[in-house]
């Protein structure tokens, strides 16, 4: 398994082209064929890390398959490009709201993405590379996990990760594990400004803007619930402290499992 990272920037007609390239799950390249190949040699299951010039890595995640696909108008992401190349991906971290920078990443992989695509070499350089990667798709703050959220939704559409079937507890802990925050705003983007469970409009607004709703994992992380978006709900504050008190909560979170699956299903 190898890293590359792929170059890209906003100008020349790609501002919020980090949006679109996240929603449609594809890394981007274009400039003839030789960058066609540069896409060639990437192979299914690699790391690709979109590199923005002037922020450093906005994206991580995984290449799915072995296909580049030539893309034209008006099906390009960049509207300014004759021709673009696709790779299908699978995103794993949106880090828009909080890249890795430039000087970060420069010491960590020993490279700095000039060209189009660059590949880390030297197996210790992408052990730390992918250590680093490791340490930003999860968190265990809760405040964290809500800025971070809130971050991502205020650039743009998000697109769906597929979380950690897994949980994770902190080390020496029972009680505290790790969430993505991707997941989280996965949610709250499907949610919209309602309660997934009543159906309530959410109480008031953040000082983000963002309706506040509540994260709730159907099935508890505490007995082996994933921290999924199959597994994850937004919810406004009084159905989630009735999933976890009340007298009905069994009921409540079977119909809350049935919503959510129906949502995801769609």
């Amino acid at each position: 398994m190898d890293i590359h990272v792929l170059n890209t920037d906003r100008g020349h007609g790609a501002v919020g082209a980090d949006a679109e390239w996240l929603r449609r799950g594809v890394a981007v390249t274009s400039g003839g064929e030789n960058y066609a190949a540069k896409l060639r040699q990437i192979r299914s299951g690699d790391w690709i890390l979109m590199w923005l010039n002037g922020r450093g890595v906005v994206a991580a995640g995984r290449a799915v398959d072995d296909r580049v696909q030539h893309v034209y108008p008006p099906n390009v992401v960049n509207s300014s490009e004759p021709e673009e190349y696709h790779r299908l991906m699978d995103w794993r971290l949106d880090l828009r709201s909080n890249p890795i920078s430039a000087a970060e990443f420069t010491a960590l992989s020993g490279v700095r993405p000039t060209s189009a695509r660059v590949r880390i070499r030297d197996p210790e350089r992408r052990a730390a590379v992918l250590a680093r990667l490791a340490e930003l798709e999860r968190t265990a703050d809760p405040t964290q996990y809500e800025m971070i959220a809130d971050s991502m939704l205020a650039l743009g559409p998000v697109s769906k990760p597929i979380g950690f079937p897994i949980p994770t507890r902190i080390e020496g802990t029972t009680n505290c594990f790790y969430r993505s925050p991707w997941v989280r705003a996965w949610t709250l983007q499907r949610a919209g400004r309602h309660c997934e469970l009543c159906k309530s409009a959410a109480p008031f607004l953040k000082s983000s803007g963002l309706p506040y709703l509540e994260s709730h994992h159907v099935v508890p992380m505490s007995e082996g619930g994933g921290d999924t978006p199959e597994n994850t709900a937004a919810l406004c504050p009084n159905c989630h402290r009735e999933l976890h008190c009340g007298a009905e909560r069994i009921g409540k979170r079977e119909e809350l499992k049935r919503i959510v699956l129906g949502q995801e299903m769609k």
